[in-house]
């Protein structure tokens, strides 16, 4: 892969991330509009022109632009450098929601952004042709809906969980969420490469179809559940702790699902610092937010 190539997926992801952002802004915008215990919250949302325009640039544009950096640089890049536009929600959460950041939760922001830098640092670079190698093979597929299988029970348990810890109850949900992206963000590359792919072997249509499948179900119910996380919580909080799996994913998505071995050496003491910054700047944001459950 050239340079040029390297930098443009890089680019792109970047300003992926921020209109991405930018459009759960405008989200929650509308959630704060809402009067409190509103019922059938999403066929609400839905009729409401900012959430709805929210909702469209995150689908369209966003995920144009992140479908095009998959093809590029891989699916376990991707997510970190996404995660770049934290820093547009974190000011956009004071400036236009109005939310009020304790020096806690700000130093759980940066240490997120700093932790995901980390990982992006790591490499973990997926080329298309790593991708069509394994396609079509029993192990991979195995690992693949193996992972699949183990996220989809963690947003399941996540569910469960929050009827039993209502103290926990929208950060439950947001986790739960990022399980549900971290998965569809996987699918969308074996997606990518049949897509490419001119001469299919008969498993790669049976995969295109569950990939179809998958991205568009698991990201529409992850949409749901994040927005109603957002009706009990702070944007940045809850934002912060449905991150924790997108981030975090990529790594077993890299070593687990496509068994490749570390880029280089200091690959593994990235991925250490990354994740061991992430689960502090998780446990920042969302000890405020277990605060406010409790007393809502």
């Amino acid at each position: 892969m050239g340079t040029e190539t390297y930098v443009l997926g890089v680019i792109l992801t970047i300003l992926a991330g921020v209109i991405v952002n930018c459009g759960t802004i405008m989200m929650k915008y509308e959630i704060n509009r809402l009067p409190k215990g509103e019922e059938k919250l999403m066929m609400t949302l839905v009729k409401k022109p900012i959430w709805l325009g929210g909702l469209i640039i995150q689908l369209a544009i966003s995920g144009v632009l992140t479908i095009v950096a998959q093809i590029l640089i891989g699916p376990a890049l991707v997510p970190g450098l996404m995660a770049s536009g934290l820093i547009i929600l974190a000011l956009g959460s004071v400036k236009i929601l109005k939310e009020s950041l304790k020096t806690s939760e700000i130093i759980g922001i940066v240490l997120l952004i700093i932790g995901i830098l980390f990982l992006g640092l790591s490499t973990l670079q997926i080329d298309a042709t790593d991708v069509n190698a394994v396609i079509i093979n029993v192990d991979f597929n195995v690992r693949l809906f193996t992972y699949t299988f183990i996220f989809i029970l963690g947003f399941i348990t996540c569910n469960l969980l929050r009827r039993k810890f209502e103290k926990y109850g929208s950060i439950l949900i947001a986790f739960g969420s990022g399980l549900l992206f971290a998965v569809a963000n996987l699918y969308l590359s074996p997606l990518m490469a049949i897509f490419a792919n001119p001469i299919l072997h008969p498993w790669q249509i049976i995969m295109m179809i569950i990939c179809i499948a998958f991205v568009i179900l698991l990201n529409a119910i992850a949409i749901i559940r994040i927005n109603v996380a957002f009706t009990g919580g702070k944007l940045s909080n809850l934002t912060g702790v449905q991150q924790v799996p997108i981030q975090i994913s990529p790594i077993f998505v890299y070593f687990v699902v496509f068994a490749l071995p570390a880029p280089f050496l200091l690959a593994i003491p990235y991925l250490f610092i990354g994740i061991v910054l992430i689960i502090i700047s998780t446990f920042l944001l969302g000890t405020r937010q277990a605060q406010m459950d409790e007393i809502k």
